[in-house]
């Protein structure tokens, strides 16, 4: 399902960090896939966090 979407999508776990996140996500974001996983949302993109 996460690879086929044409949508990005995520599963995070219970502290929020990133499990799952598929390509369409990914590049949206302008990380890799590997850059995200076990990470916070904050950790991974903090120029939003303000507003977070």
């Amino acid at each position: 399902m996460f690879e086929r979407a044409p949508v990005g999508m995520c599963c995070f776990d219970t502290d929020l960090r990133y499990m799952h996140i598929n390509a369409a996500l990914a590049a949206i974001n302008g990380r890799s896939i590997s850059d995200h996983i076990g990470f916070t949302l904050r950790e991974v993109l903090p120029e939003i966090a303000p507003t977070l």
